[in-house]
């Protein structure tokens, strides 16, 4: 004979902090796929970075507010640089790419997958599995290759330094 055992008590408290549960694994998966997104952005960027600022001041920001009893959640795909917004729109008018969008996309698909479960364990944090492991793009190679790049001087037009010319 099996038994079965009911709690109200229990149960009523339970489902009390369910919402709280859910908010915080929402909000952690929210930055987490934040994170993500800007790591991939840095190393998947398609141009050559000579003074390496473009590639490092692309970032992600995340918001979290209340609306009434709606909580809603946003990530910002941004650049640092003044001259961002010309990487995106040069690339994307001459057949090339830009970053941000490529970026979104995936970023966003891989967030609501790993939201979707989300009733069968809101207690969870986020896996860092749940995201795919971010490859470097060929252009990111511009990196490493502007670190030994010299400058050449207005007087004599010559190389400073052993590196190569830009």
């Amino acid at each position: 004979m099996s038994e079965f055992k009911f709690d109200s008590i229990e149960l009523d408290r339970n489902l009390e902090l369910l919402p709280e549960q859910i908010e915080k694994t929402i909000t952690l998966t929210v930055d987490y796929a934040s994170d993500y997104g800007e790591d991939r952005m840095k190393k998947q960027a398609p141009w050559y970075d000579k003074t390496t600022n473009a590639r490092s001041g692309l970032f992600t920001a995340t918001k979290h507010k209340n609306v009434g009893q709606i909580q809603q959640h946003s990530i910002l795909f941004s650049h640092k640089v003044s001259y961002g917004i010309w990487l995106e729109i040069k690339r994307e008018t001459k057949g090339g790419r830009p970053v941000i969008m490529p970026t979104l996309v995936p970023v966003g698909r891989d967030l609501m997958k790993a939201l979707e479960g989300l009733l069968n364990h809101p207690g969870d944090a986020p896996a860092p599995n749940l995201f795919p492991k971010v490859s470097t793009h060929p252009g990111a190679q511009g990196v490493k290759t502007a670190k030994r790049a010299s400058v050449r001087t207005r007087k004599t037009g010559r190389n400073r330094g052993g590196g190569r010319r830009v």
